[in-house]
């Protein structure tokens, strides 16, 4: 019998509030002149503005990645374990690449893609009526340090103060400590949290606060509250 035996299934769900505007770029298509030249990813469904669960993830892990000194001596990141270290929580949370020695059964994390709250989509939706348009156009400037020679752009960024509403879920295998998959991933919101999300964060965009977090076992009902501002990192 194998000794991977899925034990328990866990969610994790709270909000995401915009404390700055946020640029996570979609399909930019054909550009007129005085157009928009970074458009946002949008929901093909509704035409919102959406958070695609690869986004946030992917910026967990990179996070993570340098936390954890997952790095190797050329600044790239561990695909596999370095030889004669045999688990690894990262890469089985996240992943490893296939023939990897590190991922011990499935990855655990599934981050689905995050939609608008209720609230949020009627003030999309009044946007849009008073305005012609849910977004803002942020221009920028690329300054050439040899010629001093600007290079300006628009970014469209989701405008801040919206509310989207996450879901996470994690799995835990037989062979898994749950407290240390757990502690990962909280680990993971919380440096999001403080680095940004989405892109031209060095230049102010992608503040982030999650609210509301809650962790719920799926197989029996029982839940609690998270609080990120419990969470020490460096410990």
């Amino acid at each position: 019998m194998s000794k991977y035996k899925l034990v328990e299934i866990y969610k994790i769900s709270g909000q995401i509030k915009l404390e700055t505007g946020l640029h996570i770029g979609g399909d930019e298509g054909v550009i007129e002149i005085g157009g928009n030249d970074n458009p946002i990813v949008r929901d093909v469904s509704t035409g919102n503005p959406y958070i695609p669960g690869s986004s946030l993830k992917g910026k967990m892990r990179y996070l993570l990645e340098w936390y954890t000194g997952n790095i190797n001596s050329n600044g790239k990141v561990y695909d596999k374990l370095p030889e004669g270290i045999e688990n690894d929580v990262l890469l089985n949370v996240f992943g490893a690449t296939a023939g990897g020695n590190g991922k011990k059964g499935p990855t655990r994390i599934t981050v689905k893609d995050v939609f608008l709250s209720e609230n949020s989509e009627k003030e999309v939706k009044r946007m849009k009526e008073k305005k012609g348009t849910d977004t803002e156009l942020k221009t920028e400037n690329s300054i050439n340090r040899l010629d001093s020679s600007a290079n300006p752009r628009n970014l469209e960024r989701v405008p801040r103060n919206l509310v989207f509403n996450m879901e996470i879920n994690f799995k835990v295998l037989s062979i898994d400590n749950k407290n240390e998959i757990e502690k990962m991933i909280k680990d993971g919101l919380k440096l999001v949290e403080i680095e940004g999300l989405g892109g031209s964060v060095s230049r102010g965009s992608g503040q982030i606060k999650f609210e509301n977090l809650k962790i719920e076992n799926l197989f029996n009902g029982q839940e609690e509250n998270i609080d990120l501002d419990d969470i020490k990192l460096g410990d």
